[in-house]
């Protein structure tokens, strides 16, 4: 028994480190792509791509567990609207209207958000390793995000950007809560494939009112087949692949523990800035870095 609850988490904690990675490329991504590629359209996109590929695969454990996802209709309705849409569309306007450090430090937002909601969820307290973990990674992720000038930073405030972000953290959290009450016979890929289209229909508004409004459909620079990639990798990667690993690692470790997984996002994002976009790597960022991974390795309990 021991032997086989070490394995289940030794495979949830491997599916957090994936989903981490594929969510710091995004955060890059989309900073990348953010002046060519409408919100509404990268949004929507990324989710409608994923479900389009996702769906011929899943449909024969769909039909197989019909049964159990016709008892729990409500649920996979409110994993579709915080998980896909509300957050989507909650995270990319962090980017759009503040900077992409703001949206990188959306997830770091989100264990917060987690221990704050989950008695209203149910969740247990956090352990004593765990509030360990959170008091010495969030400010590994202030440093990062003010640039080494803690003082500076708090004395701007929050801008839009910002307070969206902190909503986008709420609802993933809620997300994240929820989903220890999806029934144990329905697959992870089920759920991603309901509860993505069911966040993909409730974007469909949003982004054909954008169109219809005047605003752009998909790409608005000339050379597109670069950002035709982007989003394509946006939405294979980070969207279907990274959400199906936090969502197997959510089941295997608990809510709590993986969400402080999320506090390794900025610190990655930074590194692939660096590696990819040529940003320059700064003494901050290797105090941020550090903090949060030594966060990281605290909440980790060891039997």
């Amino acid at each position: 028994m021991t032997s086989s609850r070490s394995a289940g988490s030794g495979l949830g904690y491997l599916s957090l480190s994936v989903a981490v990675l594929l969510w710091a490329a995004n955060a890059v991504t989309a900073r990348a792509v953010h002046d060519a590629v409408p919100l509404p359209a990268l949004a929507f996109l990324r989710w409608s791509l994923c479900v389009t590929v996702l769906l011929p695969i899943a449909w024969p454990r769909l039909r197989r567990e019909w049964g159990l996802i016709r008892q729990v209709p409500r649920l996979l309705f409110l994993l579709g609207l915080t998980g896909i849409a509300l957050f989507s569309l909650g995270l990319f306007a962090a980017a759009y209207l503040s900077s992409a450090t703001t949206a990188s430090l959306v997830n770091a937002v989100v264990p917060f958000a987690i221990i704050l909601l989950g008695p209203a969820f149910g969740a247990g307290r956090p352990t004593p390793r765990q509030l360990l973990g959170l008091a010495v990674g969030l400010p590994g992720v202030v440093v990062i995000a003010c640039r080494g000038d803690v003082a500076g930073f708090f004395g701007q405030g929050f801008d839009l950007g910002m307070v969206i972000g902190i909503g986008a953290a709420a609802v993933w959290a809620c997300y994240t809560l929820l989903l220890r009450r999806v029934p144990a016979g329905i697959s992870q890929i089920s759920v991603l494939t309901l509860s993505g289209l069911v966040g993909a229909l409730l974007m469909l508004p949003i982004y054909l009112a954008n169109g219809l409004a005047g605003g752009h459909w998909l790409i608005t620079a000339p050379d597109w087949p670069p950002y035709a990639l982007a989003i394509l990798f946006v939405a294979l990667g980070p969207t279907l692949l990274g959400t199906l690993c936090w969502n197997i690692g959510v089941r295997a470790v608990g809510p709590a523990r993986a969400g402080i997984a999320l506090y390794a996002i900025p610190a990655v994002a930074v590194l692939m800035a660096a590696l990819l976009l040529g940003e320059r790597l700064a003494g901050y960022h290797a105090v941020g870095i550090a903090l949060i991974a030594i966060g990281i390795l605290a909440t980790i309990e060891r039997r």
